[in-house]
């Protein structure tokens, strides 16, 4: 099969009215570097889906006209089929890399106005059903989608069952711009079945907020980055920008006829009111181990629902919601007096949790030179809850600043040393007790050193202890 453009030759026509013929606008061979490198034999035909509702004439133009590596040798429309890249060369179009069968063995066909779907994309599927059979007609080999490839949703509008039949028909000569796979019956069941339904699902609008990537989005809407990007006309799918608008195809709220839209009111008022989010300020000392603990979930659940790519680090003041307003939260501890098991006395549970914390963190540097930070942690961990917060070295100094026997202090108690001046900058340090007379405390690593060690003592003094498993003693 001869393709040729206008002013050089017949187009060849298959099926009657519909015409496979395709008109070239080849991309300049300077480009076959970056959108066709290699030679390449055909071995079938992968069929794609645009995502816009441009004509075959932009999307080449398109196509021709940047740098990127995305290509495709065939676009179809309602009207005609363009060739841009020559058969015997490859193009980037299948998604399955440098050497994947797709990118280097099959022709690419792209069928335009598959964004809303509608006559115009319906005329273009029986158009590239034609440009499809005389493709496999003259290379021979077999028709397969994007999806088979690489994964991606694509073909997303094209059923590929109607599409093997009317290439089927096109094959046979019996093609014509009003062929559908469908049977009268078939219509008029979908015609009473809609009428009856009469829903659709508009798209979503997703507003971008700080810490938001395109692939976090995708994944939270079940979708793919390169359909997003393509969808929103995002060329750099690593670059997007707070307060941008992203739209997700299919995934908004369904709209319903007039007699069906106050039920859908009423369920869509039931969902939301119980599922709504409950919302946590965050606190000085609190960590997200704390937070999800306190309130029946886990961290990568709260990372995830908050779009948080680091869950070691959250700062004062920011908001964290609780999906499904979270379980039941812990007990505040008001009720709980220092005669409690978990206050007070060497062996309780809270201090022994406490100083376990602690030790399994030995040789850490997630918490270099944050001793106050390491105390909370453990403290909170011992206690089951992120609410208490631990005075400072300077804090504890300045309320009861008397010096302490080092002899005897209980398992889990809090041990201050005296601060210092250096350099015009106060200095401070508190580590957690062993019951051993040892001091578990985070410098350079966390570390388990004697009371009584020179080394301690040669930059810091011990001054006093208190706060037992977060109780101040």
């Amino acid at each position: 099969m001869k393709h040729a453009s206008k002013g050089q030759g017949k187009h060849k026509k298959i099926g009657g009215s519909v015409s496979g013929a395709l008109a070239k606008k080849l991309i300049p061979k300077s480009k076959y570097k970056i959108k066709a490198p290699y030679s390449m034999k055909p071995k079938g035909v992968c069929l794609h889906n645009t995502a816009n509702n441009a004509s075959a004439a932009n999307e080449i133009s398109y196509m021709r006209g940047n740098n990127r590596q995305v290509s495709y040798h065939v676009a179809v429309d309602d009207k005609e089929a363009i060739q841009a890249i020559p058969f015997n060369r490859n193009a980037w179009h299948a998604g399955d890399g440098g050497s994947g069968l797709g990118n280097r063995s099959y022709i690419g066909v792209e069928i335009c106005y598959s964004k809303n779907g509608g006559k115009r994309f319906r005329a273009a599927e029986v158009r590239a059903a034609a440009v499809v059979a005389g493709l496999l007609a003259k290379f021979g080999g077999d028709l397969r989608t994007h999806r088979s490839f690489s994964g991606k949703d694509c073909p997303h509008r094209t059923s590929m069952k109607r599409f093997r039949a009317l290439v089927k028909k096109a094959r046979a000569g019996v093609l014509t711009t009003g062929s559908k796979s469908k049977s009268k019956k078939g219509k008029k069941k979908g015609k009473k079945a809609s009428a009856k339904k009469g829903t659709r699902r508009a798209d979503l609008k997703y507003v971008v907020k700080r810490g938001d990537t395109l692939g976090a989005i995708a994944h939270r809407y079940h979708t793919s980055v390169s359909r997003l990007a393509r969808y929103n006309h995002i060329s750099n799918p690593n670059f997007i920008r707070v307060g941008q608008v992203i739209r997700v195809p299919g995934k908004g709220k369904v709209k319903h006829h007039s007699k069906s839209k106050k039920k859908a009111k009423k369920s869509q008022g039931k969902k939301i009111k119980s599922f709504k989010a409950r919302k946590y300020v965050v606190r000085r000392g609190d960590t997200l181990g704390a937070i999800a603990h306190r309130y029946r979930t886990s961290v990568s659940r709260l990372a995830r629902y908050n779009h948080i790519s680091n869950p070691n680090f959250i700062r004062v003041g920011q908001v964290i919601r609780i999906p499904g307003g979270g379980g039941k939260r812990h007990s505040k501890g008001k009720a709980r007096s220092k005669k409690h098991s978990h206050a007070t006395g060497k062996g309780s549970r809270a201090a022994k949790r406490a100083v376990q914390w602690a030790l399994n963190r030995l040789g850490s540097h997630r918490y270099n030179n944050l001793c106050q930070a390491f105390v909370n942690d453990a403290v909170n961990y011992g206690l089951g809850r992120g609410t208490r917060r631990m005075p400072s070295a300077k804090a504890a100094e300045a309320r009861w600043g008397k010096h302490r026997n080092r002899s005897g202090i209980p398992k889990g108690a809090a041990i201050y040393f005296k601060s210092f001046t250096k350099m015009g900058r106060r200095y401070g340090h508190v580590g957690l007790s062993d019951g051993r007379g040892n001091v578990i405390h985070a410098a350079l690593g966390v570390r388990k050193q004697s009371l009584s060690s020179s080394r301690l003592n040669r930059w810091c003094r011990f001054s006093s202890w208190g706060w037992q498993g977060g109780i101040r003693l």
